[in-house]
């Protein structure tokens, strides 16, 4: 009985020492496929890393809540018992119009506000344009290597041998895309099943 009484106190100090413990949310934005002005898409805003979970995350347009089709994952928590959660909503890319992400968590003095910034750029063996920025490549044998600008973001591209495109748009090329970023909200790993096709990892989609 006693050993039973003991446990259930460190339990409950267990509980108590979480609900002390506050950790400020990490927020990414980003789009679920990559983003091509006025073709629609997915605008997803992840936050993770937040204690406690009591939060509040809004999208905006041009300064202006979107209250119209947004939708919120159940939130959930990882093993450190940190939270996180997922809200999106459908929207069209284009050039005039800014998109943020809004976050009021009682670790943040004021709410914490992420832009949307169109960092996903198509790959080109040489060089090119894509909406968002101008993309940079080198071809090293198995390896492309490039720099995308004004995304700042670092990749190397790699693909399976035997399968060498003579171009990053040309035949069904399976190759894997790791960005580093030097900017917040342009990290992805990407893989190519096919021409045009991409599908990124790391954030939800």
């Amino acid at each position: 009985m006693s050993h039973f009484v003991v446990l259930t106190l460190v339990a409950l100090l267990s509980l108590s020492s979480l609900d002390a413990v506050q950790r400020p949310p990490n927020v990414q934005v980003y789009t679920r496929y990559p983003a091509e002005n006025g073709k629609p898409n997915f605008l997803n805003c992840y936050v993770s890393g937040f204690h406690p979970p009591q939060i509040t995350i809004d999208l905006y347009k041009n300064g202006e809540k979107i209250t119209e089709k947004v939708e919120r994952s159940d939130l959930a928590f990882s093993k450190d018992w940190s939270f996180y959660l997922l809200v999106h909503t459908e929207f069209t890319p284009n050039d005039n119009d800014a998109y943020t992400c809004h976050v009021e968590h009682v670790t943040l003095k004021k709410p914490k506000i992420v832009k949307w910034g169109g960092c996903l750029c198509r790959d080109v063996l040489l060089g090119g344009f894509d909406s968002a920025c101008w993309v940079v490549s080198a071809y090293l044998g198995t390896t492309i290597v490039s720099a995308s600008f004004p995304c700042f973001s670092f990749s190397i591209l790699g693909f399976l041998p035997g399968r060498r495109p003579q171009s990053s748009f040309l035949g069904p090329v399976r190759l894997v895309r790791l960005s580093v970023p030097l900017i917040p909200g342009c990290v992805w790993i990407e893989s190519r099943r096919e021409a045009g096709t991409w599908r990124a990892a790391g954030p939800p989609a």
